[in-house]
């Protein structure tokens, strides 16, 4: 019986510098560990003779390691602005966010708690009391949940409304 050894030789597509790995296996099959991931690989598999010598007949075979994770965040939210107000709503826009593979929405926030998402580049407020001032953030995020550094401003609702006065009433404002 004779015993097969193949001989798996990778090198780097398209970098000249890249100097060859080996793996040696009695197998018919060898996993190749320590590759860069989203790269493109050609392996070159020969095997031993009977006499131990290397063959000179070679089988290539193309392959490309998965894509890198996406691990960068999205640019801050710019510009952001108030583009109108009512007793009880602030509505505010702010200037898309880029990122490396695609930014996947926006998350609002009212004094530091998150009150709402949007995919869009502007957002109302509500549910506010009069005359109030508020804090208001956004950030954006990519889909593999990587998140930009926070835009606030601060903004208020319009003034709350003069009370009223029971019929036969009079009211004086000085």
């Amino acid at each position: 019986m004779k015993k097969l050894i193949f001989l798996f030789a990778f090198l780097l597509v398209g970098v000249a510098a890249a100097a060859p790995s080996v793996v040696s296996t009695t197998q018919t099959s060898a996993t190749v560990e320590g590759l860069d991931c989203g790269s493109k690989y050609q392996f070159e598999i020969r095997k031993y003779n009977a006499d131990g010598s290397l063959s000179s007949a070679t089988t290539s075979v193309d392959a490309q390691t998965k894509s890198c994770p996406d691990t960068q965040p999205p640019s801050a939210p710019q510009n952001m602005a108030t583009t109108g107000a009512t007793q009880t709503s602030v509505s505010v826009s702010w200037s898309a966010s880029s990122d490396n593979v695609g930014v996947a929405g926006y998350h609002l926030y009212r004094g530091g708690a998150k009150v709402d998402s949007t995919s869009v580049t502007s957002y109302t407020f509500g549910g506010l009391a009069c005359g109030t001032s508020y804090t208001l953030a956004v950030e954006a995020d990519d889909a593999a949940g990587n998140r930009s550094a926070a835009s606030a401003i601060t903004a208020s609702t319009a003034v709350c409304p003069p009370p009223s006065c029971p019929t036969g009433a009079y009211s004086a404002q000085y």
